[in-house]
């Protein structure tokens, strides 16, 4: 297995026994293995220098990790890519409809309990209106005996 090592735009190969999983960049720092998305190179791991965060300084350390995949397998992982990809961009639409059913169901909830609250409403004025109606009912049976 070989290596490949850059800094700027030079180019060397290392003998597999020089590959070690710590390796230096040329700002002294240590190294993160990193994983290739590019068409040419998908999957493929290689090194890159600690301090690349996208804003900091720092120095065009590069070293292949992994040795060059074949064609096929190159176009096997990146057809896998492009379907995860996909994929993911069916699972984030799918956690928006999961998000707007919720917040339906929520409502829905809400809404249920409110109409709960009202039947219970309805049930207690109902027994109100019960005993207002037996009480009724002894009132006028009393003033009818009372008159019979």
């Amino acid at each position: 297995m070989e290596n490949s090592v850059s800094s700027g735009s030079s180019n060397t190969m290392l003998p597999s026994s020089l590959n070690n999983p710590i390796q230096f960049c040329t700002c002294g720092v240590e190294c993160k293995l990193k994983v290739s998305n590019t068409e040419k190179n998908p999957g493929r791991r290689f090194f890159g220098c600690g301090n690349y965060d996208g804003s900091s300084s720092h120095c065009d350390y590069f070293c292949w990790y992994d040795p060059p995949p074949s064609k096929y397998c190159s176009k096997v992982i990146a057809g896998m890519l492009r379907k995860n990809e996909n994929l993911m961009v069916q699972l984030k639409a799918q956690n928006e409809e999961m998000v707007v059913l919720q917040q339906k169901l929520e409502s829905e909830m809400a809404d249920k309990r409110d109409l709960a609250a009202k039947v219970e409403a309805f049930r207690m004025e109902t027994v109100k209106l019960k005993f207002l109606l037996c009480l009724t009912i002894v009132v006028v049976l009393a003033m009818w005996l009372e008159l019979v």
